[in-house]
């Protein structure tokens, strides 16, 4: 991956913003739970000591209530009617630091890149509460860290106008980097609607149980160097959820089946020497990756010739 389309995206999307919405500031969302080592130049201790001074609120997640130490902050990049670059550099680390992370399955500390009208106690107050949403399995409320870039991919993306409103409010643009190391932005809806409590679907809270192993199976299609490019972590999750279809649960099992569908072919799991190795692994009677050394070769090009003659245009 190259950070450079990256770098011109984001700082283009900044100008835009500043020069159209002048009454807006620009924030950027550091997740502390996923922490930077303390010599790391955006550790908060190495942030208060910039000399351009900028606000930096905590974000009071209700289910860190007693580990405030743990809650993100939220710190104003550019003042709404600022001019000029006070503090470029301070843009460019946040930048760096979300393409260096962007597929660590250690979660990204630059969350995301917020322009609001909102003062920054006002936002910070507003970004606590928003992540609270109604889990329709449990019959109860729940926070869900909606704002960590992956998971922001998986449910914010496919919310419904309304549902996307509310949880933006404000704030006009919400922008984070996706596991292939691109710019993603999310526009408000330009139409005035009420304020309502988020409900995901169960569908969504399914997508968030399959984050676990999807972060692994990233791994590997990061030292494969098949990332997908589009949609990247909705392309994974569906062949993460289509192994569980399978029967598939070991996490090494799902590894391999996503790593297959991505570098053989997505359709490689429907030729009939690899549906036994599949079923082999679910039954439980081993590993599939045993299943598919055991295969001879003529098997294996078999399924390479029967994925690429079925792979979709």
């Amino acid at each position: 991956m190259q950070d450079f389309s990256l770098k011109e995206a984001l700082f283009a999307a900044f100008y835009q913003y500043r020069e159209v919405e002048p009454d807006s500031h620009i924030y950027v969302l550091l997740d502390l739970n996923h922490p930077v080592a303390v010599h790391h130049p955006l550790h908060l201790d190495r942030l208060l000591q910039r000399e351009a001074a900028r606000s930096i609120e905590i974000v009071r997640r209700p289910d860190l209530a007693h580990e405030a130490e743990l809650c993100p902050r939220l710190v104003q990049l550019y003042r709404a009617g600022e001019h000029g670059y006070v503090d470029e550099e301070l843009v460019s680390l946040t930048l760096e630091c979300a393409f260096q992370r962007c597929q660590s399955l250690n979660g990204a500390y630059v969350a995301a890149w917020i322009v609001s009208p909102e003062e920054p106690q006002q936002l910070s107050k507003r970004l606590a509460s928003v992540n609270v949403t109604f889990d329709v399995r449990m019959g109860k409320q729940r926070h869900m860290p909606l704002f960590e870039p992956y998971r922001t991919a998986l449910v914010v993306a496919r919310f419904a106008p309304d549902s996307l409103k509310a949880w933006m409010g404000s704030s006009t643009h919400w922008l984070y980097a996706d596991i292939a190391g691109q710019l993603q932005v999310i526009d408000a809806p330009r139409a005035e609607t009420p304020w309502i409590p988020l409900r995901l679907s169960r569908e969504h809270f399914a997508a968030m149980e399959r984050i676990h192993q999807a972060r692994f199976a990233l791994k590997a299609l990061a030292n494969s160097d098949a990332v997908p490019r589009k949609q990247p972590e909705l392309s994974i999750d569906n062949a993460v959820r289509q192994a569980h279809e399978w029967g598939l649960s070991h996490t090494e099992d799902v590894v391999l089946f996503v790593l297959n569908d991505f570098t053989v072919g997505p359709a490689w799991s429907s030729h009939p020497a690899s549906m036994d190795a599949i079923q082999h692994a679910a039954r439980g009677e081993g590993r599939l990756s045993d299943a598919m050394e055991a295969l001879p070769d003529h098997s294996l090009e078999s399924i390479a010739e029967h994925a690429q003659r079925r792979a979709p245009l």
